[in-house]
């Protein structure tokens, strides 16, 4: 699961209208999610501990939060944490909008039943 899988999902929003496809790429999104989000977690466990390392409240003038956190950002780690929470995002974004797609393909399935 990567950068593709969602590319090509956007990619396939573009011309697919299909309810069975539309559910197809919700599940797709849904399973990169919880990958992402187990990554997400393994970072966020171990950055108390390399924070208080960038910290170093045991020199004469320890590190502000602030200049701490840009410290962190440009770690491995805090680099991946940035990329993972906007990736986070824009997974919620497509779900968010096929979901609502979804909704309104079934609302005209309905209307036209009733016609």
């Amino acid at each position: 699961m990567n950068e593709v899988d969602i590319s090509e999902i956007e990619n396939a929003l573009k011309t697919q209208d299909s309810p069975t496809e539309l559910a197809s790429y919700l599940t797709r999104l849904a399973a990169i999610n919880s990958y992402r989000l187990e990554q997400l977690k393994k970072i966020q466990l171990i950055k108390p501990k390399i924070w208080l390392e960038l910290k170093d409240e045991t020199s004469a003038k320890p590190r502000t939060d602030k200049m701490v956190e840009m410290m962190w950002a440009f770690t491995d780690n805090g680099q991946a944490e940035i990329a993972l929470t906007m990736e986070l995002r824009r997974i919620t974004i497509l779900y968010r909008s096929i979901s609502k797609r979804l909704s309104a393909l079934e609302t005209e399935f309905r209307m036209s039943k009733n016609l």
